[in-house]
């Protein structure tokens, strides 16, 4: 993924944010948003709804020149709204969408998130409501 932030940045997280739990162990996850990968039609419609949301997005094209948009869940928003909107991209609302789910585990949050270290990318089939 191109997306970078500056070096070490260490962050506490914050009140609200939506918590997922994988699958394959019921660990607690948060989920930070989604990266979408498709063509410029399709983003296009999903970056329109995130706006909607009042969601930051960010769009950038990867090492292979496939375009992605990043979507941000803001902390405190209500998780019915992320929930669906992620559920959406995933399901074919706004195209034909690859979807990746950004996570960092709870426990691993726990003394602030090190973007270099904890944050990951999940396919949405292995998270659960």
């Amino acid at each position: 993924m191109i997306f970078e932030l500056p070096q070490q940045q260490q962050v506490a997280p914050a009140p609200g944010m939506v918590i997922v739990e994988r699958v394959k162990d019921h660990e607690p996850l948060f989920l930070m948003g989604f990266v979408a990968f498709g063509v410029d039609e399709d983003l296009a419609r999903l970056d329109k709804a995130a706006a909607v949301q009042q969601l930051k997005t960010a769009r950038v094209p990867n090492a292979d020149g496939q375009l992605e948009s990043m979507v941000f869940f803001t902390p405190g928003m209500p998780r019915t709204a992320a929930m669906q909107l992620f559920h959406d991209a995933t399901g074919g609302k706004y195209g034909k969408l690859r979807v990746e789910a950004m996570i960092v585990s709870v426990k691993d949050a726990a003394d602030g998130i090190d973007y270099d270290k904890e944050v990951y990318m999940l396919s949405p089939d292995t998270i659960g409501q």
